[in-house]
């Protein structure tokens, strides 16, 4: 419960509970695939985001998140760049950057 409150405050998408049926189609015309994720394996329409990869400094850069690649540096302070997350797969681990520093770290499950 407290992940999926966590989830709505910093408003990433939740995947699809399991007694929820998914249609397919729609997600295919949105780009997407139904797909397990989690360690729970929920069926979630995964759509990927066309600037995956993308070099950032900030969510605003991206169709999803700027996701730090690498461990965050020691000194909280340090500018860095991150990459613009490639879907709406909101389960692993990662580090987010905000105003070309990192904002925090976390991991979903």
């Amino acid at each position: 419960m407290l992940l999926f409150l966590s989830l709505l405050l910093l408003g990433f998408p939740a995947a699809a509970p399991a007694h929820t049926s998914i249609d397919a189609r729609a997600c295919a015309a949105q780009g997407g695939r139904v797909r397990p994720v989690c360690l729970s394996g929920t069926p979630m329409c995964v759509v990927p985001y066309r600037d995956a990869g993308k070099r950032c400094t900030g969510d605003r850069q991206c169709e999803g998140r700027c996701i730090l690649n690498g461990a965050p540096p020691k000194n909280p302070k340090a500018k860095v760049l991150g990459r613009c997350e490639a879907s709406n797969n909101p389960c692993g681990c990662y580090t987010t950057v905000e105003n070309g520093r990192v904002a925090r770290s976390l991991c979903v499950d």
